[in-house]
């Protein structure tokens, strides 16, 4: 009931009072029991960034888990977790496992035509549908075993994002593909939003009024499917919609998926929307001082939660804004700022173009 609340720490308190009174045999003699436990007590150690916790709940799940279908959960976790202690390239690495487990085919790599010319194709697909045809697609079951490839998938994006983005225009098409031939989910929402994402960033495949319309069709399904998922706040409104509606309204929005992350415990996307807020809102044109107080609030957040990669993203915006306001001379944080990696780098460069 706790967790269905969103209170995290009644949640946490209780699932470990649990785990207390378990029969030391409770992995033989009541598996599925202590498999929704420890999943359990992963996420909801996870939500209030006690992430030791939340490591040893994966750690047992994985270490006992008898099939790859009972250990999805935690691999789920673990990837966000990893992702928000900017272990990116570890949790690319747990996605590609998890996917190849599913029987999914992954490419280490693609080369620049390949992927145009799987853009291109994807995008002929879609352009032979109507609106209404997109939207009548099929739903596919929760119990399907796409629907697992299709839920890391969509997480697979966001870490390709910070690990490998060349892999992008890949992981999106397989999402549409999919989607497609076997019938959409709330995961393919989200990929839906990657796709249109990537069409909006990609040099070879550049298509804004296409890029727009996947997105608006992904917002109907999100209404459809009565989802509020913070992964589409940022996607949609820091990426898509920002090239036809009005900045600062797209900022709003994503502060709302900020929000949103926060109440269900979805920290790691909170945050994501917490960088987008800052980018589209000083781009915007918003209030510097204003900007400034709220980007200090988002970093005192990372250090409550222990989330690092937000952290170094968020810094480095902070010092853009007190450079803007005064050169820093009064604003400036003071602490000596990390190196960020070149990935980092061009991700932010980007981002911000």
């Amino acid at each position: 009931k706790a967790l269905e609340r969103a209170d995290h720490v009644a949640g946490l308190s209780y699932l470990k009072l649990t785990r207390l009174f378990l029969p030391q045999d409770h992995w033989l003699n009541h598996y599925y029991l202590s498999i929704r436990l420890f999943c359990l007590l992963a996420n909801a150690a996870y939500s209030c960034g006690r992430l030791d916790d939340a490591n040893d709940a994966i750690q047992n799940v994985l270490k006992e888990g008898q099939s790859i279908e009972d250990k999805l959960d935690v691999y789920y976790v673990l990837v966000t977790l990893l992702m928000s202690s900017k272990r990116a390239e570890d949790a690319y690495s747990v996605c590609h496992e998890v996917l190849s487990q599913l029987d999914e085919n992954i490419p280490a790599s693609c080369d620049a035509q390949e992927l145009a010319a799987l853009l291109r194709k994807t995008n002929n697909v879609l352009n032979t549908m109507s609106d209404s045809e997109l939207l009548g697609m099929k739903n596919m079951d929760s119990s399907d075993r796409l629907y697992s490839v299709l839920r890391f998938y969509s997480i697979m994006v966001v870490v390709a994002f910070f690990s490998k983005p060349q892999m992008m225009p890949f992981l999106t098409s397989r999402i549409v593909q999919i989607s497609i031939a076997h019938g959409v989910c709330k995961h393919s929402v989200r990929g839906f939003v990657q796709y249109a994402a990537v069409l909006c960033s990609c040099k070879a495949m550049k298509d804004i009024p296409g890029a727009c319309r996947i997105g608006r069709m992904a917002m109907a399904f999100a209404k459809q499917f009565n989802l509020s998922d913070p992964h589409i706040y940022y996607g949609y409104f820091g990426f898509v919609a920002c090239h036809t509606e009005p900045l600062q309204a797209c900022a709003d929005m994503i502060r709302q998926g900020f929000i949103i992350g926060m109440q269900v415990g979805d920290i790691s996307t909170a945050f994501f929307n917490a960088i987008q807020h800052i980018r589209t809102a000083l781009i915007g044109g918003e209030n510097l001082a204003s900007l400034l107080k709220e980007t200090d609030y988002y970093l005192k957040l990372t250090d409550l939660y222990a989330h690092t990669l937000p952290k170094q993203y968020l810094k480095i915006f902070r010092e853009t804004i007190s450079v803007l306001i005064d050169k820093g001379e009064s604003t400036s944080s003071g602490e000596v700022m990390e190196n960020p990696t070149t990935t980092n780098i061009a991700n932010i460069s980007e981002a911000a173009a």
